[in-house]
């Protein structure tokens, strides 16, 4: 995880601003916490501080797992017997994940094309009703416009009021 960016590979006490060391501590759920070492201090905060994983009570392997079986399209009754977990946790952190991703699409737009390139573009209408209601009102649709780069596999995603002419010329 820390190869891969997911949790920090160093930690500076919050109290007094030295490098804390990790250390092995079994009361804790990942089995190790980031210690502040001068004995004046002695501060310990989770080796998940600061991370993806902050705030989570799941162990570090079910939320690792929970990723992978989010990233190659898992079906929820899969990843609910493969990770042993209910079926309302599969459901909120494939949620989570897919916000976070949406978030991140959102805030860094990308510039495509270009001389040899080829954008594919697409639009869809994203509408969701909620589970179980089947007595509700109807559900305001949300168009959605992307464009991904065969050449560089480089990507964007727009929410956009509708699909006229003149909304997506205007992105494109």
């Amino acid at each position: 995880m820390r190869v891969n960016k997911l949790l920090a590979t160093k930690m500076d006490c919050p109290k007094c601003g030295t490098s804390m060391h990790e250390s092995v501590y079994a009361r804790v759920q990942d089995g190790v916490i980031w210690r502040c070492p001068p004995k004046t201090c002695r501060a310990a905060v989770s080796i998940r501080k600061g991370s993806f994983f902050e705030g989570a009570h799941l162990p570090l392997q079910k939320l690792l797992d929970l990723a992978y079986y989010w990233a190659i399209y898992g079906s929820h009754a899969e990843v609910k017997r493969q990770v042993d977990l209910e079926n309302q946790s599969v459901t909120d952190w494939f949620s989570f994940m897919r916000d976070l991703c949406t978030f991140d699409l959102l805030s860094n737009p990308v510039q495509l094309g270009g001389q040899g390139h080829i954008v594919a573009i697409d639009e869809t209408v994203v509408a969701r009703a909620k589970p179980g209601n089947r007595h509700a009102g109807p559900v305001p649709t949300q168009w959605v416009f992307g464009a991904v780069d065969i050449t560089t596999g480089q990507f964007f995603v727009h929410l956009v009021p509708d699909r006229s002419a003149g909304t997506l010329n205007a992105i494109i």
